[in-house]
């Protein structure tokens, strides 16, 4: 399994868009989408409203992004982790 963590802080314009372009990839083996969002703002709860299935880690205070990462490593249930910051977009395949 791979597990992708989706890295947010204050990302309400980019957030869902980030995120649909790792769901709607087409795998042949099963992943999992992390979303650890800091700092506040509604990222989370964007997240949690349109994509149920994806496992959203909140924080008031800002993580920077190492620290970010670390958060989802320690959730991650996949045998390999991938990153993808919340402004960027997975290339299909």
């Amino acid at each position: 399994m791979l597990s992708i963590v989706v890295i947010a802080y204050r990302n309400e314009d980019t957030i869902l868009r980030a995120v649909a372009s790792l769901l709607d990839q087409k795998a042949k083996h099963p992943y999992e989408v992390i979303v650890v969002a800091s700092g506040g703002g509604r990222s989370a709860q964007l997240v949690r409203d349109r994509y149920p299935e994806v496992h959203v880690l909140e924080f008031v205070r800002r993580l920077l992004p190492g620290a970010a990462r670390n958060v989802g490593v320690e959730k991650a249930r996949g045998r390999f982790v991938s990153f993808l910051a919340a402004n960027c977009l997975a290339e299909p395949g």
